[in-house]
């Protein structure tokens, strides 16, 4: 995920805070740019315990046609890697004639942890409808890392230094899908679903910004972060 922003106006813009008031130019600026990156990647492990029945009807319009309907249901315990790898930044333009420097944070978050739920589907003719819900808990690693702060006004001097700081918390991961799967013959299918994902206990990249200007600034981390995910899928089945 990415996304970026730019506003201009010449001796206009301010970076927020006494760290602002603190780098020159920072509080005339003429142009800054905003951007953000975001990728998440996410692995399981899990066992199944399944179980399956079968329920015949009749048609009510033709009493010698039975249709069979086959239900399964998975329920399943595993575990649970969930990694949130961040950027930001803010671009600052003093003044068209000097070189544009930057705020820059970096920011990952690890989840190790153990999850349970349970997967359903309903089986009839050549259709299928499935879902699932998982619930996943563990503890996480936080990082975060700022890169110096500088200003093309006085070039060479860092009015902070590069800064990073770790720590661990608590994380949560829930996610949801339901899809329709449409036959293709034998062995494959369609599938086309929609999912859902929350994750909690995040270092979020945005929420390291510390526009104070202290010894300690920047050496902190926020982990209290929160992200909600949805999206569409779309692929084919193979069975054997």
């Amino acid at each position: 995920m990415d996304a970026v922003n730019r506003a201009d106006f010449a001796d206009g813009l301010a970076v927020p805070g006494d760290l602002g008031l603190a780098v020159p130019g920072w509080q005339t600026a003429d142009a800054i740019q905003a951007g953000y990156t975001s990728a998440v990647n996410v692995a399981e492990l899990n066992f199944f315990l399944a179980d399956n029945w079968t329920t015949t009807t009749c048609n009510p319009r033709d009493p010698c046609h039975r249709v069979s309907r086959t239900t399964q249901v998975d329920w399943l315990g595993g575990f649970i890697w969930a990694g949130v790898d961040e950027t930001t930044f803010l671009r600052v333009t003093t003044d068209p004639s000097v070189p544009t420097t930057a705020y820059r944070i970096a920011a990952s978050s690890n989840m190790f942890g153990a999850k349970t739920g349970v997967r359903a589907r309903r089986l009839w003719e050549d259709w299928a409808l499935e879902g699932f819900a998982k619930l996943g808990l563990g503890g996480s690693w936080l990082h975060q890392s700022t890169s110096p702060i500088t200003t093309g006004l006085a070039p060479g001097f860092e009015y902070r230094m590069g800064r990073e700081a770790e720590t661990t918390n608590t994380s949560f991961l829930s996610t949801m899908n339901i899809t329709a799967i449409r036959s293709l013959g034998e062995h494959w299918s369609l599938r086309v679903g929609y999912n859902l994902a929350w994750l909690s206990g995040l270092a979020l990249a945005p929420n390291q910004f510390d526009f104070t200007d202290t010894s300690t600034s920047g050496t902190g981390i926020e982990g209290a972060g929160s992200m909600f995910l949805f999206g569409a899928n779309l692929g084919v089945e193979r069975k054997w």
